[in-house]
């Protein structure tokens, strides 16, 4: 039982101290956004200072090393924060925003900063007792940037360290040094509290935040999937009718604007009531996944369309394709069922299942409806079937 409790505890302080390594890219994003922000506002307090410091006349030697050792300090940290920035739109600027360099750059900022609110509440002893920058920096620090814990409770300590050494070494009075490092400690406890809090509440939030993200994934990738089940025939793999017809009418009035042929090639298979009479509906099925596999093979292009219009029948959208083109995979729709070989048992067939087809290509306008196109189509089919069928026709209407 002790060495469960043990186990547990060391778990949670791991959890505690060294934080979630999965979130430290989104917590370098926030940083990154807040020290846009923090850095010359920043900078513009150190100018103020120095500034206002620099307009002070010392009347004492001990008030001239604290004017000199403020205005120090300040100007260093209006010039820390003027290459920081550089570094930080160096960051942006590079897309480097995923980088080492992007989550470090907080961390560094932190640390100098706590390091310059212990220098200036040193140099204040020379003429007072006052920490009161120590502790300010050490709350806004912890609320301002998002740091990992074990980094946090390492940068604080460090900055006591140095602070409660400073004390000792410049302020004079005893009961005043151990007031200020007793006050510096609680400060310390404050930013170390409040920096933990904030890391484990920005991590939850993180976490949440990712686990909605993807949700939202998987319910768009389901609406994919059923919108994609919804337009595919569940026999052939194929668009279906629904699909055809959408991709038909924005096909057509995308080439109403572009003046570009547009093709379209319609399918029927020879003799096939008689295919399912003799062999079956079984048989049957196979057949149309077959042919449908030939016409997918025909739709080469990114834009092509292969559909299954209804029962035997189907069909190709061609955008950009002259009647030659079409003509062309007309041909090519033929020899790639020839080499299928797929077996047809009727004394009307050539012991092979074959195709009669009908195509229209046309440079469409404004008066020329997906009817139109379909109709052209289907009358050019109905001459190949008429016309002893395992042919194509071309539409001849007065458009083409």
């Amino acid at each position: 039982m002790d060495g469960f409790f043990a186990s547990g505890f060391v778990a949670g302080a791991r959890r505690l101290f060294l934080g979630n390594t999965d979130i430290l890219q989104d917590v370098a994003s926030q940083n990154l956004g807040r020290l846009a922000y923090i850095i010359p506002i920043a900078a513009l307090v150190h100018l103020l200072h120095v500034i206002l410091f620099g307009m002070m006349t010392p009347s004492s030697d001990a008030e001239a090393l604290w004017r000199a050792g403020v205005i120090g300090v300040h100007f260093a940290g209006m010039i820390g924060m003027a290459l920081f920035y550089a570094v930080l739109l160096g960051i942006r600027r590079r897309g480097q925003t995923e980088g080492r360099a992007a989550r470090w750059l907080p961390n560094i900022i932190i640390l100098v900063v706590l390091l310059e609110a212990m220098a200036l509440v040193t140099f204040d002893q020379y003429v007072t007792s006052n920490i009161t920058p120590f502790v300010v920096i050490c709350a806004i620090m912890a609320v301002v940037i998002l740091i990992r814990p074990w980094l946090s409770i390492t940068f604080y300590l460090l900055a006591y360290l140095l602070f409660y050494i400073g004390m000792g070494l410049v302020q004079q009075l005893p009961e005043i040094v151990l007031t200020n490092r007793v006050n510096g400690l609680s400060a310390i406890a404050v930013g170390i509290c409040a920096s933990l809090i904030l890391w484990q509440i920005n991590k939850r939030n993180v976490i949440q935040q990712r686990k909605i993200t993807d949700q939202q994934a998987k319910l768009e990738k389901m609406n994919q999937e059923l919108a994609a089940l919804s337009e595919t025939d569940e026999l052939t793999g194929l668009a279906n009718r629904r699909r055809f017809n959408k991709t038909l009418a924005d096909e057509l009035a995308r080439h109403i604007r572009s003046g570009e042929p547009l093709s379209l090639i319609m399918t029927d298979i020879d003799h096939f009531k008689l295919y399912n009479d003799l062999l079956g509906h079984q048989a049957g099925d196979d057949c149309l996944r077959r042919v449908a596999a030939a016409h997918r093979k025909c739709a080469g292009r990114p834009y092509d369309l292969a559909a299954r219009y209804g029962g035997e029948e189907f069909t190709l959208i061609l955008p950009y394709t002259h009647a030659a083109g079409a003509v062309r995979i007309a041909r090519v729709l033929q020899d790639e069922l020839a080499a299928r070989k797929i077996f047809h048992p009727a004394p009307e067939t050539q012991g092979i299942v074959t195709l009669s087809m009908g195509i229209v290509s046309l440079a469409p306008t404004q008066d020329v409806t997906a009817e139109d196109l379909i109709g052209y189509a289907d009358a050019a089919l109905y001459a190949s079937k008429s016309g002893g069928r395992n042919r194509f026709t071309v539409s001849d209407c007065r458009r083409c």
